[in-house]
Formats: C-alpha cells, structure tokens, sequence
C-alpha cells in the first residue's frame, strides 16, 4: 500500500502527464486549418451555442485519433477529407444565408444539420445521446439570447462609444503587451461575444477571460480600494468594461489570479498555477510554502506580505494547493519587492 506522501506523487506524476497530454492536443488543434475555419464562421452566425458544440464535436474528431496507439482499430472515425467538407458546406451555406431574422433561424438548421451528420459517424450511444442533449441545451440558450436580441432597442443594446480595455494577465518574464481596446456592438452582449470577438481579431487563440468588477459592497483591499477579479465564462450578460486575459498554452486549468504589490509602486494582477491537494514539493524540495513557492518561479523576488482576502488572514506560510487556495478566484493579495532592473512594464489595473 501506498504511504501519503507516494501517493501525492503518484498524482502529481500524473497531473502532469494530463497536463502534457491537454497541451499537445491543444498545440494540434490551434495549428490545424479546421480551427481558422470556424473561427470565420462564429463571426458570421447569431447561434452562439450552437456554433460553440459544432466546433466542440470537429475538434473531438480531430484530436481523438492522436489518443490512441492504433486509431485504426476504431469505427468511430472521420478523415479530414470529410471533415474539411462538412466544415466548408457550412461556410457556404453561412455565406448564403439571408440576413435579418431570417438568417437565426437558417443558421440554426445548417448547424443542426452538420452536427447530424457528425453524430452518424459515432458508434457510442452514450455519446450520441450526451451530445443530443449539448445541443437541445444549445439551441434553448440561443433562442434566449436571439430574443433578448429583439426586444431590446437597438439604440440601447449597445454604445459605439463605450471601448472594452482588455489587459494581459501574464507571469513577470512574459513579453510585454499592450492593452487591446475592443470597441461594442450591438451583437456582443454576452461574456461569449467578447471571447470569439478576440478570437477572430487573433488578439488570443486560448485563453480564459476575466472582468474587472468594482463593488462597492465588497470590502476591497487596502492598496486597491473595491477592485475584484473574476472568472468570467458562459452567455451571461456583459458587466464592466476592463477585461484580463489569462493565457492558457502552458497553464492549466488549477490557478488563481493573485493581485501584486511591486516595490509599493503599482499593483497588477498575476496567474499562479495551484498545484493539487496533497502535492505539497510541486515546484522543487523543500518548496512547502506560499512564500518558498513564489520566490522559487519568479526568480529574485521577495514574498514581503501574502493575505488572503476578505479577512487579512496572513498566508505566506501556507502550503500552496488547491484546498488553501480554490482555483480560479482572486482572493490572494501579494506584497513583492523585485530588483528594478527585473521590474518589466505592465499594465496596473
């Protein structure tokens, strides 16, 4: 039987392996041209959902065979030949469409349709059935969002002169990047919008996007009076208008958004990627700590204050795993002194 510890790195072990394993399919499948394809066709269809399950199921077919020693062994298999044909029909069929009203209810029937035949090509019922009900879910939030659509004003559901300022949420040797203003329309009224939005202008392939929320009901923090990150995903309606984007090639999905105090001169925001429950040595030994962890990957740096909000409950102590610190959040307010000349420009929020 395994002790605690061989079980920790047993998992961290295959924490890895999964990590590497979801970068390789995902390096696969932003270089295929299939990718570039449907990204074209989002910009030019008002079924949101729908689009995102057809792009899910092309992506499954692509990337599935690479999963396997052998994938010839399997029936549940489409060549890119086929693919490529279903995925230009649909453009075609998209650029035929009429506009208006019309054009929701076309573009509902060329996807189901796509996605139809696709589903054929599946052996699996359960899959079948898993994907029959993605897309009922689908087409609910669609007819939702159309409406919305409609019975707003024009005039109202969006502002030409409002501009999304979206900044980059990046580790500190990172290249520096510039804020991309992205002005509204009267189509981008979901958090959705603006992901394929950024997509399409190729500002961001993958990534996760957060909103910068001022409340003045939450108790803020004592450098940044109100300021609160949140991880933002789904067709919910937009809030705000300042956005980060949190690249996520090398990142997995266990990581938070701490907010860091530099030299006490500006405060920007920062992934840490959070290791598992249990893995306590996750970047080198003896690394048991909050503080050890972060001086250890941001290199001649000194971890000054770690508190976790909204308490000011000191951390720096604190093991670094994903039962101190739940992914996905932006309660961890850092303190760090850097050496001037490691100080890299960047965008304070």
């Amino acid at each position: 039987m395994l002790s605690i510890e061989e079980r920790a790195k047993a998992e961290a072990k295959q924490h890895r392996a999964n990590n590497k394993r979801a970068n390789a399919d995902l390096q696969r499948w932003l270089k295929h041209p299939l990718n570039e394809d449907l990204v074209l066709i989002h910009k030019q269809v008002p079924n949101v959902a729908l689009m995102d399950l057809f792009a899910k199921i092309i992506r499954y077919f692509v990337t599935k065979p690479h999963r396997r020693k052998n994938p010839f062994r399997s029936s549940e298999e489409l060549d890119e030949i086929k693919l490529q044909a279903i995925v230009s029909r649909v453009k075609d069929q998209v650029d035929l469409a009429p506009k208006g009203d019309e054009r929701y209810l076309a573009c509902r029937s060329i996807l189901q349709d796509a996605i139809g035949d696709l589903k054929e090509a599946m052996t699996k019922q359960k899959k079948k059935y898993e994907l029959e009900e993605e897309e009922r879910r689908a087409i609910q939030e669609d007819q939702k969002r159309h409406d919305r659509i409609r019975q707003s004003d024009p005039l109202s559901s969006s502002n030409p002169d409002i501009e999304f300022k979206v900044i980059f949420i990046k580790d500190p040797g990172d290249p520096k990047r510039d804020p991309y203003f992205l002005k509204q329309d009267r189509l981008m009224i979901t958090y959705k919008d603006i992901i394929w939005r950024l997509r399409f202008n190729k500002v961001a392939r993958l990534f996760h996007l957060w909103a910068r929320c001022i409340d003045p009901s939450i108790r803020g923090y004592a450098a940044c009076p109100g300021l609160q990150w949140t991880h933002v995903a789904g067709h919910y309606p937009i809030k705000g208008t300042e956005f980060g984007v949190v690249d996520m090639a090398n990142l997995s999905d266990s990581y938070i958004v701490a907010l860091v105090e530099r030299n006490g001169k500006e405060t920007i925001p920062r992934p840490i990627e959070v290791p598992p429950f249990g893995k306590k040595t996750c970047c080198e030994p003896g690394c048991s700590s909050l503080t050890n962890h972060i001086q250890s990957i941001w290199r001649d740096s000194q971890v000054m204050n770690a508190l976790m909000l909204p308490d000011d409950r000191c951390v720096q102590q604190v093991p670094l795993d994903s039962e101190n610190f739940p992914p996905l959040r932006n309660d961890l307010y850092l303190e760090v002194w850097e050496p001037e000349e490691e100080i890299h420009t960047a965008t304070a929020v």
